[in-house]
């Protein structure tokens, strides 16, 4: 799970790599589903209409989508491309700003739809949005620092940059005016926009940096006295506000920490991990114990799902392919050509990758069946493996690159074609179904 938003009524929304965007109840039942074609990096709902918004993005390909999708009807209401990834979206009464990587910040309006782009530089990551009676954002900008934009007769302008030269992930304003910011391993405190602290050219910097024992901070949350920071590598720590340096209980949740949303009476916290998990943790016992227990539901992700690639040598580059889009979702792919040393024994290598998989990816095309003999060696030699080992403990999934045929060895099994529109998305649909706890 990448992001999840969460609103005083109960309703949670929550997007992950694979593009599902799930919509819960406050009794955490699922009321919704959508399937997109992109990861989704970004997501938020509408306090008031059912209405999600929706960033994604294809990074390897350099291009995003967006997509406005009401879950009452089912239906999306908006949707269109974006020639740079998109990283994420909040709503601003009746309108939507959007992040992106290189193409600016986009505002849309969600009663006609029109939309305009204001062409801010660099790469834009997270997103807030001011209190006040215009719309005023702050949009924090890699190595760059945080831009505020605001809008005036009708037309957004950035009004004042506030400085810094860490990479800057979320950004979070405090009840009391100023910005917090998340860097690779400090929270960064911003003047309040209300008082004075500008520099001679008028620019903003920072006035506190609070160095943390967290690293690759990626998620900031306020919590009454409290600051509730995340990291990549799984940390969840609780800083209190009047003395940031202090780190206190700390607690590792097992996987990344993408998002951290207080509850609306601010008792727990609901986390979105990278494992494809939508955690809750109680504050009290964070605060009492250091220890939190998770309430999970629904894995939405393949992270850490170990997947062998079998092949023909003809095939290579297109199995390649699909070794980096697994990666790209967080599975563990093994391929020989990648991890095979030299001088290791090939053959106990591959026996090695097959029995420790949860999956075995075996691909055909027609350049490999026209031949005589056409069931490969690399591919003979995963067969007969496959034959010892219990049935159940690894699956095996055909995948046609192409319009060929199948050997009937494989005829029992349903095979997936990569070649089809959504054949990748069908490919991780069917691993996620299998898992021991997908599929819900």
């Amino acid at each position: 799970m990448i992001d999840c938003a969460l609103r005083v009524d109960g309703i949670l929304v929550a997007g992950d790599v694979s593009g599902t965007l799930g919509v819960f109840d406050d009794d955490f039942q699922r009321v919704a589903t959508k399937e997109f074609d992109m990861p989704i990096w970004g997501v938020d709902v509408h306090p008031d209409v059912p209405l999600v918004a929706v960033a994604m993005a294809d990074k390897r390909a350099g291009r995003g989508q967006f997509a406005l999708y009401n879950w009452e009807t089912g239906s999306v209401e908006l949707e269109f491309p974006v020639d740079a990834p998109t990283w994420d979206a909040k709503f601003a009464d009746r309108k939507v700003l959007v992040t992106t990587w290189g193409s600016g910040l986009i505002e849309v309006n969600i009663d006609d739809h029109s939309r305009t782009t204001m062409g801010i530089p660099g790469d834009l990551f997270g997103l807030s949005i001011l209190s006040g009676s215009a719309l005023s954002a702050a949009v924090t900008v890699s190595h760059i620092g945080i831009v505020v934009v605001s809008e005036r007769d009708t037309e957004p302008s950035a009004e004042l940059a506030l400085r810094s030269k860490h990479v800057c992930y979320k950004n979070l304003p405090l009840s009391n005016g100023s910005i917090i910011s998340g860097s690779a391993d400090s929270i960064l405190t911003f003047p309040s926009l209300s008082t004075g602290g500008d520099d001679d050219d008028g620019k903003r910097t920072i006035y506190q940096s609070h160095r943390t024992s967290l690293e690759n901070i990626s998620a900031i949350a306020e919590h009454r006295e409290h600051l509730i920071i995340g990291s990549l590598s799984g940390d969840l720590a609780l800083v209190p506000k009047s003395n940031p340096s202090l780190t206190s209980h700390l607690v590792n949740v097992g996987s990344s920490v993408w998002n951290i949303v207080p509850s609306w009476n601010e008792e727990r916290i609901l986390i979105a991990e990278g494992d494809g998990d939508i955690s809750e943790y109680s504050i009290d016992e964070i605060l009492a114990s250091s220890q939190g227990v998770p309430v999970s539901f629904g894995p939405e992700s393949l992270s850490g799902v170990k997947v062998f690639l079998s092949y023909s040598s003809e095939d290579r580059q297109a199995v390649r392919d699909v070794y980096q889009h697994l990666l790209s979702v967080g599975c563990k792919p093994w391929m020989d050509v990648v991890d095979i040393l030299p001088g290791q024994d090939w053959k106990y290598e591959i026996a090695k990758g097959i029995k420790s998989s949860d999956y075995v990816l075996i691909f055909f095309s027609e350049g490999t069946t026209k031949k005589r003999g056409y069931i490969q060696r690399e591919i003979r030699e995963a067969l007969n493996l496959l034959a010892e080992i219990p049935e159940g403990e690894v699956l095996v999934i055909p995948v046609r690159l192409d319009e060929c045929s199948i050997p009937t060895s494989l005829s029992d099994k349903q095979w997936v074609n990569l070649f089809d529109t959504d054949g990748m998305r069908r490919l991780l649909l069917s691993m996620y179904t299998n898992l021991p706890d997908g599929g819900e």
